[in-house]
């Protein structure tokens, strides 16, 4: 739903650093919240 924001992201979606998808007992393979992520930036602009 649109509740008067804008929300702008640097890097669009990709946010995460490369990693081993050979690797079968990685936790990154499996688990988003274990792979390390870029730097980004999100902004927030209220639409008028």
């Amino acid at each position: 739903t649109d509740h008067g924001w804008k929300i702008s992201l640097d890097r669009g979606l990709d946010i995460f650093q490369h990693y081993e998808m050979n690797e079968a007992f990685a936790f990154a393979n499996r688990l988003q919240q274990f792979r390390s992520s870029k730097a980004f930036e999100v902004t927030f602009i209220k639409k008028s």
